[in-house]
């Protein structure tokens, strides 16, 4: 699984796979967006499209956790990458025949992500299979480098190719690196962390499911910590989610800007990113966790703010990057901590779990940012959204467990868990 030095090859051949289908989807999620925006002009006909695939994260995630931890990953994962080419076929067809429309393109969406939702509630309890727990955070640092310079290039060429592709030809690159993708993962070792008895390979009965779906709920509600940071991030997710569309109706509708400034904004969020990974080891020395989580959520109010009182592309452009080392910076502790502190027999379905209960809100940002968009413009949509994500920031001053928590270092933070809750 790990070599004594670095990471391990496991881990870079499943980051190839992940980063070449990684920047092949941030050009089709613009190309989405700008096909939709340009045969409708409408955000609301883009929040048609967008709803549904977030309803499928939503209920699947947490339904998908149990056969996380119960079956083989990588076999969950190459079946998730081979069905999910199946919908994305059908848009092609449709788009070639002329017959792609707005109802078409959200269900056969909605499938898609339905089928990649295996994909994803796999990935994000994979890597502690992958790596050793003592090597976490220089995992999750690594990913979130990779990520930033993927976003980047993703954003740059996917505005590119947006412009200069058509939206079929889009949809066939994207299968192309699903395939790709597939490969990758044929090569790679995972390993399978023993599982308890309630979770016992030849019980495959509906009851069996649900009573580990049931433990992954009590397992969670018990650790009232995770369940505080899950209602804390669920709640900054509501104001940022729809951050991405807020950004497309900007260029598309308010700026009259081509494709290729989508790209770029985009892009801005990766390069945020990829200083936040070369900050946070000499910024996070300083600061303690608790208080370095308020101030970089004060932060990415601030820089919401400011794009609400700016209509300058180019001063948004820079609070974008701003946005994105706050996020960044925010991300690789918080994941981390979450990881490594849930046991293993539990970590598929409190994972998964924690992200639908983060996600609970995601529709309908989506809805009340779009319906919004019809009557104003983006810039009074990021400026509300400032105000209520500074207004959250100061709650963590009001969780004593949560800054006990936060200041744990991964290792040690199961332990803590079980000690004080059992």
């Amino acid at each position: 699984m790990d070599s004594k030095k670095g990471l391990g090859k496991d881990f870079w051949i499943y980051r190839l796979g992940r980063s070449i289908y990684s920047f092949v989807a941030t050009a089709l999620m613009i190309g989405v967006s700008v096909w939709v925006l340009q045969t409708t002009d409408s955000p609301s006909q883009l929040a048609i499209v967008l709803i549904p695939m977030n309803i499928v994260s939503l209920t699947l995630l947490p339904l998908l956790g149990p056969f996380v931890d119960r079956y083989n990953k990588k076999y969950l994962m190459l079946i998730s990458e081979v069905i999910s080419i199946l919908p994305l076929g059908i848009i092609v067809w449709l788009f070639f025949n002329d017959s792609l429309s707005i109802v078409y393109l959200a269900i056969l969406f909605a499938v898609f992500q339905c089928f990649r939702s295996i994909y994803n509630s796999t990935a994000t309890v994979i890597l502690p299979s992958l790596v050793k727990t003592e090597r976490l955070s220089e995992a999750t640092a690594k990913i979130q480098g990779i990520q930033a310079f993927v976003e980047i290039m993703g954003g740059v060429c996917g505005g590119i190719i947006v412009a200069t592709v058509s939206f079929g030809h889009l949809i066939l690159l994207t299968i192309v690196a699903l395939i790709v993708s597939l490969i990758t993962l044929l090569f790679i070792r995972v390993k399978e962390d023993k599982v308890a008895s309630t979770v016992e390979e030849e019980d495959n009965s509906t009851s069996s499911w649900f009573s580990e779906f049931k433990s992954g709920m009590s397992y969670l509600w018990r650790n009232k910590v995770l369940l505080s940071l899950t209602l804390y991030l669920a709640l900054m997710a509501f104001f940022m989610g729809p951050l991405a569309i807020t950004l497309e109706v900007m260029v598309l509708n308010d700026l009259k800007l081509e494709a290729d400034y989508i790209g770029y904004l985009l892009s801005g969020i990766a390069v945020g990113h990829l200083i936040a990974m070369s900050l946070f080891g000499k910024v996070s020395r300083h600061i303690p966790q608790p208080y370095f989580t308020a101030i970089f959520i004060a932060l990415m109010g601030g820089c919401l703010i400011g794009m609400g009182l700016s209509s300058n592309y180019w001063v948004v452009l820079v609070l974008v990057i701003l946005l994105g080392v706050s996020n960044g910076l925010l991300a690789i502790p918080l994941n981390t901590l979450l990881v490594s502190s849930i046991d293993a027999d539990y970590r598929g379905r409190v994972i998964n779990l924690i992200g639908s209960f983060i996600a609970v809100l995601a529709p309908l940002s989506i809805a009340v940012v779009a319906y919004l968009l019809e009557f104003t413009s983006s810039f009074d949509v990021y400026l509300i959204s400032g105000v209520f994500v500074l207004s959250v920031s100061p709650i963590l001053a009001f969780m004593p467990a949560l800054k006990r928590f936060l200041k744990l270092r991964p290792e040690k933070s199961a332990k803590w868990l079980r000690w004080v809750y059992g």
